[in-house]
């Protein structure tokens, strides 16, 4: 058992390899790999990237926006890969990118406080492929591959500042920004925390601990201006909406963060509860117990699990969404866990048990892929249905598009159509928004029918008239709505006066107007 153990321990390297290649298998199970947010990010990429080859026609329609905002940076690799590659492969590659930059930054983070604790950093798979993936949140998602990474380098030079750790440090707080506002100051607070923490642990001398803050300063200061920019160019929030204390409860208890489309998936999250309470519950029992009379109760990494307190306060204290953005109670509820989690990883753990809580955890975290993936079948049909309606759509095609699904994950399939088209779809909403690349021009078309059986005529019937000549083609994603009879006869006769049906399956058809 012995000789097994070690030589774990010394192939390390590569066993997580194999595990990390294999979860981005999922990508590959299925022609789509189908999120909330995905299929908007996609289209507005090839977007972003049909424009930068000189496609002149989409200037008609959209502009770039000349804001510097904190929330492009998954756009950015998407368009560029969109250049070269068609749309599925671009995301694929895009996702397989992700989870090796993300694990493997953790894992260099680990590495930091305890060189044997690679293995147990494997297990940062539930988080890389957390709720928030499975949403399409790909700027949110990212940008935690960058925060583990600056923290890496922050305990790996500690103590030995100069100008090349100025500009990884700097550089990778301008990328965090650039991929999202609220990581990027739940960086910041990590930064102050552990650095303090740390100088008081050792006793503080105030000249060594100002003149450490005032470089650290001004390593964060490109990001912070940035930041006060950005609060005085959009002001603050209103609109705020609460969750009930009993729902946030059951956050924590279900680890909401890792819910992605049912409750049922409840029953893997339980072992995951249990296995960050045993976690703590044994660490703390074995560095009690194994303490010798010179040996630190308190640690450097324990200001990981201190910050983790008002970080669950907050989830009872801030609203869930505000007029700026929404799911706010589920990122602090997954900030919660990875804090729980960094800490449990960077503590001093038994080789033998390191392996069996490995193996244990990945034996859940297969069996919760495995359940996604079964839902991932039917959802990557439908794409593979609407990409092959876009494929009769000539090139600037404007659509409308209309929804008959009262399934909230189906908001923005119908912006697979434009995937790999230079076309024009009414529903895109981040081009109704100021913290994306792209936006529609003043008086551009940018309206949007969102899931409403009788939508196309009670709201835009006008959508047929010569007020709206530049239409072409209306898509309808078929779903459980039931239009009213008048509707049904009205949306009926639309079509059959003023379009000719192209294709139709069991999710979508698709109409061409005269």
């Amino acid at each position: 058992m012995l000789r097994f153990i070690e030589f774990i321990r010394n192939q390390e390297r590569w066993f997580f390899f194999l595990f990390v290649a294999a979860s981005c298998s999922v990508f590959f199970l299925t022609r789509h790999f189908v999120t909330l947010d995905g299929p908007a990010h996609l289209y507005n990429a090839g977007l972003l990237a049909e424009m930068i080859k000189g496609n002149s026609s989409l200037y008609d329609y959209y502009e770039f926006n000349s804001l510097l905002i904190p929330n492009w940076m998954g756009h950015f690799f998407l368009s560029f890969f969109q250049l070269f590659l068609p749309g599925e492969w671009s995301e694929k590659l895009f996702l397989v990118l992700y989870v090796f930059a993300f694990s493997y930054s953790f894992r260099f983070f680990v590495r930091q406080y305890d060189r044997k604790n690679g293995m147990i950093s494997i297990l940062i798979l539930p988080f890389v492929f957390s709720t928030f993936l499975y949403f399409g949140f790909y700027n949110f998602s990212i940008a935690f591959v960058f925060l583990f990474r600056l923290l890496g380098v922050l305990k790996k030079y500690e103590g030995k500042y100069d100008i090349l750790f100025y500009l990884r440090f700097s550089g990778l707080l301008l990328c965090i920004w650039y991929s999202h506002i609220t990581v990027f100051v739940f960086a910041l607070l990590l930064t102050a925390s552990l650095r303090v923490f740390h100088h008081y642990l050792k006793g503080m001398v105030w000249k060594k601990f100002l003149r450490e803050s005032a470089f650290l300063f001004i390593a964060v200061l490109p990001g912070v201006i940035l930041t006060l920019l950005y609060k005085q160019k959009y002001g603050s929030p209103d609109g705020f909406s609460y969750l009930p204390v009993d729902e946030i409860h059951h956050y924590f208890y279900r680890i909401q963060s890792f819910v992605h489309y049912t409750t049922d998936e409840g029953k893997f999250n339980f072992y995951f509860f249990w296995f960050f309470v045993g976690s703590i519950v044994v660490l703390l029992f074995f560095r009690i117990s194994a303490r010798g009379p010179h040996s630190p109760l308190i640690l450097d990494s324990d200001i990981l699990f201190i910050l983790a307190i008002p970080v669950a306060i907050l989830c009872y204290v801030l609203p869930d969404s505000d007029s700026k953005g929404g799911y706010i109670i589920i990122r602090m509820n997954y900030m919660f866990y990875l804090l729980i989690f960094s800490w449990i990883a960077t503590q001093r753990w038994n080789s033998l048990l390191q392996m069996i809580s490995v193996a244990g955890i990945l034996l859940v975290f297969a069996a919760e892929t495995r359940f996604r993936t079964k839902i991932q079948l039917e959802a990557s049909r439908m794409a593979s249905d609407i990409y092959y309606a876009a494929e009769l759509l000539p090139d600037q095609a404007v659509v409308l598009p209309v929804q008959l699904s009262s399934n909230w994950v189906t908001g923005h399939y119908s912006n697979y159509l434009g995937a790999d088209k230079p076309v024009i779809i009414l529903e895109n909403y981040e081009a109704a928004q100021d913290y994306f690349p792209l936006r529609w021009k003043a008086n551009s078309p940018a309206s949007a029918l969102w899931p409403s059986a009788d939508a196309i005529c009670l709201e835009k019937p006008e959508f047929f008239g010569a007020q709206y000549p530049l239409i072409t083609h209306v898509f309808i994603l078929h779903g459980d709505l039931q239009a009213s009879e008048s509707c049904k006869s009205t949306m009926n006769t639309l079509l059959q006066n003023n379009a000719e049906l192209k294709y139709s399956s069991q999710f979508c058809s698709l109409y061409e107007l005269r």
